[in-house]
């Protein structure tokens, strides 16, 4: 970070020139290992894992510095508390600390998959050119015996911090903080995937809805089936996932032309 603000230049906006798309996933345990897995397996796209909420605490590190400047503070050179913080850069620095997180260069989409949501709205207001995909399971008692396989470390209801009253109505309940998700993210491009709807048609669509032509999966990997498998086996499975020679490079990245996956979810 001090080093991009440090440069005299002022540097691309990683922000606006670069594509982005990032995976949210509601409570974890829907599949987003496998989803984030199927898009890997596109060359030209590169989307690191889960990061600890890393963009809001960028956020707020961004946020704290530009307080420091404006008014008197930042024209008075002698005050103490002198900064004149600029904040094309600094959001610039925000992105190209994200993107250093998968510095290929090869790649034209970058991001990363994530369970915390709260990095939504930011990423949304912040990134022009990116889209999103939201990831659910819609059978919650499914999703809580998965979290007891893993060793009952914690509840569906803990991981999404909200309160389950009945495992019979799971769907209302999702929905919820579904309509939550889609309103943090203001209308911007999404595509919906549940785990229920993963198969060779829902990731084929989610393949041109990114913008890739000239391939398609034939096959669905299987990542993180049990407390010991890792991505490492579900890597093991990506030779001849895809047919064809997937291509991105005419592909339009136009925020106008997202689409929601399944309406009837709303």
């Amino acid at each position: 970070m001090q080093a991009a603000l440090a440069s005299s230049p002022a540097p691309d906006d990683p922000c606006s020139t670069k594509r982005w798309l990032f995976v949210f996933s509601v409570g974890g345990r829907p599949g987003s290992t496998t989803l984030m897995g199927m898009l890997n397996a596109v060359p030209q796209i590169k989307l690191t894992g889960e990061n600890k909420d890393l963009y809001s605490r960028l956020y707020e590190l961004e946020q704290d510095t530009l307080a420091l400047g404006g008014g008197d503070r930042a024209r008075d050179e002698f005050d103490a508390w002198h900064n004149a913080p600029d904040p094309v850069r600094l959001q610039a620095a925000v992105c190209s600390w994200l993107l250093a997180l998968s510095p290929h260069p090869g790649a034209l989409v970058h991001g990363f998959k994530e369970i915390r949501t709260p990095a939504a709205p930011l990423l949304a207001r912040t990134m022009p050119h990116a889209r999103f995909v939201i990831n659910f399971r819609l059978d919650l008692a499914a999703q809580q015996r998965s979290f007891e396989r893993l060793g009952g470390q914690k509840t569906l209801a803990e991981a999404t911090k909200g309160n389950v009253s009945s495992w019979r109505k799971p769907i209302p309940f999702v929905l919820d903080d579904l309509q939550r998700l889609r309103a943090a993210l203001g209308g911007r491009p999404v595509f919906e995937l549940p785990l229920e709807r993963y198969g060779v048609t829902g990731f084929n669509a989610l393949l041109r809805w990114v913008g890739a032509r000239g391939c398609e999966y034939t096959r669905v990997l299987q990542a993180n089936t049990n407390k010991t498998a890792g991505f490492s086996s579900a890597k093991a499975q990506a030779p001849g996932l895809l047919r064809g020679r997937c291509n991105l490079t005419a592909a339009t990245w136009d925020a106008s032309l997202g689409e929601r996956l399944a309406p009837e979810w709303r």
